[in-house]
């Protein structure tokens, strides 16, 4: 394997180079890992380890990573609490009911804009001028509540 030569870390640390750059598009720390690999197996070669060791070095620390490492990493990234977005935001908001809402119709003012509701509970009848609370949002329709006297 003499077409390698005595630079064959380079080779190491290019692999290494183009792996993080996938990592930026895939976002899933995989060839991150196989990257951080690829710069331990260009350390070892650059003390002229043999081929055989540095892919030997490359294998075990890839394996290490991605069992041990990603998923600790992964967990720590994907933990907390997850922010609301887009509609959803809305749950728990006081809206002001714009037209008389029962079980087939009706209409609140959300942020001046006029949204189709219905109540949480289908017995339940809400006068226009009523404030009340969206308990959830289901497409585009607010499931509103009663606002609770406090």
């Amino acid at each position: 394997m003499d077409w390698l030569g005595s630079d064959i870390w380079v080779t190491w640390v290019a692999i290494g180079v183009v792996l993080g750059v996938l990592e930026l598009t895939a976002g899933e720390l995989i060839f991150l890992m196989l990257g951080m690999a690829a710069f331990m197996a260009a350390g070892f070669a650059a003390f002229n380890v043999g081929l055989e060791w540095q892919l030997v070095v490359f294998g075990v620390t890839a394996a290490f990573l991605l069992s041990l490492v990603r998923p600790r990493f992964v967990a720590k990234i994907h933990d907390g609490p997850s922010l609301p977005t887009g509609d959803q935001r809305l749950v728990g908001t006081t809206v002001v009911v714009a037209e008389p809402v029962d079980h087939l119709d009706g209409r609140v003012r959300i942020n001046d804009i006029l949204w189709t509701a219905r109540p949480e509970n289908v017995q339940e009848h809400f006068a226009a001028g009523e404030q009340v609370i969206i308990a959830a949002i289901d497409g585009a329709t607010a499931i509103i509540k009663r606002k609770e006297n406090s």
